[in-house]
């Protein structure tokens, strides 16, 4: 990554470079058009170095699909060769490009970063649903070594692999038959530890009843 940066800080440094060599030797700094577009030139490449080195080059940072880091590239490219267009410009016509130039980048950033704060709250909920459907089986997990028979070690392993190969996602919706589960859990591993295995049985059955439940509503809110 780190590598990945510093070639792109590279790049930007030849082209930023390049691009003023040649707008000095066309224009030479000498109307106030030139300067305006030099100096949004030298805040858009700043801007674009900043969004690259903040990590802002990955999917979940993108305006329509495309990475933070590429929109900003691409507002840069149409900068740097806008801003020849600018240098001939009068003031008042070149303030009005650059305005509308950079309110647009901004615009695509702030979407970018909106959305990028979206996903990452999504995959905190994807998280701590997949972190509760891990501690519920390995709970499960824990309970057919302690099983009084093969029958019941059956059964007892037979709830944990339908817990584990459960749908991850979840939904507000399923909150109150996630609690049952997390709770019937807990009285199952209760009852086998203390050996009532009628209880374990119907504890079983009613965990089995609540997943495939759970499993349904699942692929109703898809």
């Amino acid at each position: 990554m780190l590598n990945q940066k510093g070639f792109a800080t590279g790049i930007l440094a030849v082209i930023f470079t390049v691009y003023s060599v040649l707008i000095f030797l066309l224009f030479g700094g000498a109307l106030p058009s030139f300067w305006l577009g030099y100096v949004c030139s030298i805040l858009l490449t700043g801007l674009c170095l900043a969004i690259v080195w903040m990590g802002f080059s990955e999917r979940k940072s993108s305006f329509l699909g495309l990475p933070l880091a590429v929109v900003a590239s691409l507002f840069l490219i149409i900068q740097l060769l806008g801003s020849f267009v600018v240098s001939i410009l009068p003031i008042q016509a070149g303030l009005a490009v650059e305005a509308i130039l950079i309110g647009l980048m901004l615009v695509c950033s702030l979407g970018a970063l909106m959305g990028r704060q979206v996903v990452e709250v999504r995959e905190q909920e994807v998280q701590e649903k997949v972190f509760y459907l891990q501690s519920v089986a390995s709970e499960l997990e824990s309970l057919p070594p302690l099983a009084s028979d093969a029958a019941m070690r059956k059964q007892l392993v037979s709830l944990w692999e339908l817990v584990r190969y459960s749908d991850p996602m979840s939904h507000s919706s399923l909150a109150p038959i996630e609690r049952r589960i997390e709770e019937q859990t807990a009285v199952l591993a209760q009852q086998v530890r203390s050996g009532d295995w009628e209880s374990v049985t119907s504890l079983c059955g009613t965990l089995t009843h609540l997943v495939e439940e759970r499993s349904r509503k699942c692929k109703l809110l898809k």
